[in-house]
C-alpha cells in the first residue's frame, strides 16, 4: 500500500504516463514511509468524465487507497501537493481546481497479496 488510481479526461502518451508513474511512486513510497515496490498505480487516461457536469475542461481524480490510519492529515496534505504538479506535467491544461485527490483507507485485514490476508487471523492469537 498504496494503491492508487489516477483517472483523467486527457489522454497522454506512454513515456509520458511512464514519468508519471515514476515520480507518483517516489511521492507516495517516501511519504507512506514504504518501499517503492509497495506503491501500485492505475492510469486512466482518455476517460469520459465530468467536474460539475462539464466534460470538456482537463479534469483529473486520484484515490490513494491506504491501510486505515497508515496516513496522518498532514502527510496527506503534503501528497496532494507533491502531485499537483506531477499530474499537471503529465497532463496539459490540467489546473488544480480540476484536479481531486482523495484518500480512501481499509483494514489490513481486507487485503490479500500472494493469495494470502496480510493480517494474522484473529483466531489463532
Amino acid at each position: 500500500m498504496p494503491t492508487v488510481t489516477v483517472a483523467s479526461n486527457l489522454t497522454v502518451l506512454k513515456p509520458d504516463l511512464e514519468n508519471l508513474v515514476q515520480q507518483m511512486t517516489d511521492v507516495l513510497a517516501k511519504q507512506a514511509k514504504v518501499p517503492r515496490e509497495y506503491v501500485h498505480i492505475h492510469v486512466q487516461h482518455g476517460q469520459f468524465m465530468s467536474f460539475g457536469a462539464d466534460t470538456s475542461a482537463p479534469l483529473c481524480q486520484v484515490s490513494v487507497l491506504t491501510v486505515t490510519e497508515q496516513l496522518d492529515y498532514a502527510t496527506k496534505n503534503q501528497i496532494a501537493k507533491d502531485l499537483q504538479p506531477i499530474l499537471e506535467s503529465a497532463f496539459t491544461g490540467l489546473q488544480p481546481q480540476r484536479t481531486q485527490v482523495i484518500f480512501p483507507s481499509i483494514p489490513l485485514e481486507n487485503i490479500a497479496i500472494g493469495a494470502a490476508l496480510l493480517a494474522p487471523d484473529p483466531k489463532s492469537s
